[in-house]
């Protein structure tokens, strides 16, 4: 059936998306007063539309970009709404369909139409062909600012992310990594589906951690999971681009294809997880923010919940140095980068590098040729290693919380330090060691 003409059928009910599949170019509803439905659901086939009396329809003309032969519509009586004249918007849409607009040549009618467009799901396929060939179309940008990507409906976004942005949903932000060390690197980006991150959210700001390392990639998800860790305080995983070593969650094909096209720099690390982004972390807050002793009793008291927490799920941080404690957008501070956690009780090796500025005097030792080295046990040869192995405890983290609030109590004068660590309840010895 191509042609469908059901002239003043008054009483004839359904819904307008019962059409939806069938072949038709010519409709004519004039006067079907009980029929009800979106004309988004029209069959994009349609060229001829006489929707005239139809009181129970609705929807717009602008959700039928998808239909580029439409060229003859009457809406008189209707709710829909004709913003563009549907001889212009059938130019523009052949316009948007040809094979020759470019960049330069695309007028500000234009620009504005297709913008238009693509606010309705109903227009994603015409969408889909139209990038094919003119994917500069994606990245235009309304007069007050707004990208494509904004003012999309949620069918036509995924097809403009899938197109521009990595694994078709993150936009990586430009310049230098947010960090970067031997084994890892971390890239702020902006999620434009945080509703498919788990659990579900309303969080766009995210950061990507790429690593090298399969153990701590597993490190950085298994001690969250295996150990029930609060988000409340660590930052939590949302994202990864493997469940673990062998099982992948992301089309492994096009991460290694994006990964060499879009971040060539860091196409060696094949493992990634995503976290919630942060604000600032602590060093620069000791850097950049001076803080009053009431922020200093605040930041520190979270702090000590946090590795409390950890401690209480037996597991100690094992890098509890200023970068890796952060300020989230709420004003929270949390922990991150638990790729060094170990189970209390367990022997600390060295497929984590610490940071030797945290670690207690007991985590050193003094070499026959006077040198003092870190009394880890080399995982891959232990047998030439000639001290006991270090065994994680609680009081590993403690020490590193101290270190780091010296930066900070060094801001106050002499006669007020020795009250910060009562803040916090330590015990004598750890007064005297703020003192």
């Amino acid at each position: 059936l191509t042609s469908c003409n059901l002239y003043y059928c008054k009483k004839l009910t359904g819904h307008i998306e019962s059409l939806k599949d069938m072949p038709l170019t010519k409709l004519i509803l004039y006067g079907c007063q009980e029929l009800k439905g979106n004309i988004k659901d029209l069959p994009q086939s349609i060229t001829d539309l006489n929707l005239v009396g139809c009181k129970k329809l609705e929807g717009t003309t602008l959700a039928l970009a998808s239909c580029p032969e439409l060229v003859t519509i009457d809406t008189v009586r209707t709710k829909i709404v004709v913003p563009i004249p549907i001889d212009k918007q059938h130019a523009f849409v052949q316009e948007l369909a040809g094979g020759t607009l470019t960049e330069e040549t695309i007028t500000e009618e234009t620009k504005d139409a297709f913008l238009k467009f693509i606010a309705y799901d109903s227009n994603a396929g015409a969408l889909q062909s139209w990038l094919e060939s003119k994917p500069w179309l994606a990245e235009l940008v309304a007069p007050e600012g707004h990208e494509a990507v904004q003012l999309a409906s949620a069918e036509c976004r995924k097809v403009i992310a899938d197109q521009l942005y990595f694994m078709g949903r993150y936009k990586l932000t430009s310049g230098p990594p947010e960090h970067k060390s031997m084994t890892s690197v971390v890239i702020r980006a902006i999620d434009y589906f945080p509703e498919r991150q788990d659990p579900p959210s309303e969080n766009q700001y995210v950061v990507f951690k790429f690593m090298i390392n399969l153990l701590q990639f597993l490190r950085e998800k298994s001690e969250r999971v295996d150990n029930k860790l609060e988000p409340e305080f660590v930052i939590p995983v949302i994202d990864s681009n493997m469940v673990d070593g062998k099982v992948a969650r992301w089309d492994m094909k096009r991460w290694a294809s994006e990964m060499n096209r879009k971040l060539p720099q860091f196409a060696k690390y094949q493992y990634c997880i995503v976290m919630p982004a942060a604000g600032r972390n602590l060093a620069v807050v000791a850097l950049q923010e001076r803080m009053d002793l009431e922020a200093v009793r605040t930041t520190f008291f979270q702090l000590v919940c946090n590795f409390r927490h950890l401690h209480e799920r037996g597991l100690i941080h094992g890098d509890g140095k200023l970068l890796n404690f952060v300020r989230m957008y709420d004003n929270t501070w949390k922990l991150t980068d638990l790729d060094g956690a170990r189970v209390i009780g367990t022997e600390i090796d060295d497929s984590k590098d610490l940071s030797t500025s945290i670690v207690p005097p007991e985590m050193t030792h003094l070499l026959p040729s006077g040198e003092v080295a870190l009394r880890v046990r080399k995982t891959n040869d232990p047998a030439v290693i000639s001290y006991e192995p270090l065994v994680a405890e609680a009081t590993f983290d403690v020490w590193s919380v101290i270190v780091c609030l010296f930066p900070f109590i060094g801001l106050f004068p002499s006669s007020r330090v020795p009250f910060v660590p009562a803040l916090f309840s330590f015990s004598f010895a750890y007064h005297r060691l703020c003192q």
